[in-house]
């Protein structure tokens, strides 16, 4: 593509066939987003077509940076860009790669003109080898998703409906997790590691526990641990620890929260 320097539409094919053949030998999944950037028109209209395509081209860019090497992007029509990854990828983890590509490509203002303005986009999204197995029916079906999410006015959507329920649940855990770290919801429990031969301490393990405050209830680790990133709960750890047991000299190193 001669604005952007991408990869066109044909080339494209070639090259997410391959991608999908290698996801097949290694039994991985392959991620194919079709992006639409919203209101092109509009900006058309109101900035003219050199500003238009000068925002193409810096879409174009943004999307390059935000991926790796090893996927595969294009233009295949004015205002849409074709991107796909590939990995052995559990639902939360593909939630988080398409929002973490959204926020790299639209999170910053474009300068248009005299004016910085800020550009979204919708995207459909098809998931190799639940929503196809050819480049052709993958794409058809990411498109599909597509007009689905514009008609429905939301920013991406997944053509499995399984698929699209399960990222919008992790989804919905991550963002309780973090409003419940920011209300102080978790505590830490400490359990006490003795030495079997002599019976002195020789340690604590930090236990994350979390209440949590919509359903009341205590929920198990392996609930929010997957989402929880974990650094959080280990700084908090160490600032919570016993500060008597670390002046007696025992090791108070934190536990994942994995056990009881």
């Amino acid at each position: 593509d001669t604005l952007t320097g991408l990869p066109n539409r044909s080339l494209f094919f070639h090259r997410l066939s391959r991608q999908i053949q290698e996801s097949r030998e290694l039994d991985s999944h392959t991620v194919l987003c079709v992006m639409d950037v919203d209101r092109f028109r509009v900006i058309n209209e109101t900035y003219g077509r050199h500003e238009g395509d000068a925002l193409i081209a810096e879409v174009g860019g943004r999307v390059r940076d935000a991926v790796d090497e090893n996927s595969t992007i294009a233009r295949i029509g004015s205002n849409t860009f074709a991107i796909a990854f590939s990995g052995k990828m559990d639902v939360a983890e593909t939630g988080h790669r398409l929002e973490e590509l959204n926020q790299a490509v639209f999170d910053a203002a474009f300068r248009l003109g005299d004016d910085d303005v800020r550009v979204q986009a919708t995207t459909g999204v098809a998931v190799f080898p639940e929503d196809g197995n050819s480049p052709e029916t993958l794409l058809g079906n990411a498109e599909a998703a597509l007009r689905n999410a514009r008609g429905r006015n939301i920013r991406f959507l997944l053509y499995s409906k399984e698929m699209n329920e399960r990222v919008a649940e992790s989804m919905r855990l991550e963002n309780r997790v973090r409003a419940a770290l920011e209300d102080g919801e978790f505590s830490l429990w400490y359990q006490p590691k003795v030495c079997a031969q002599t019976g002195k301490l020789r340690g604590m393990e930090a236990l994350m526990r979390w209440k949590d405050s919509e359903t009341g209830k205590m929920q198990p680790p392996d609930l929010f641990i997957p989402v929880s990133g974990g650094q959080c709960f280990a700084d908090t750890a160490e600032a919570a620890r016993p500060r008597r047991y670390a002046d007696r000299g025992a090791d108070c190193g934190t536990g994942s929260g994995q056990r009881d």
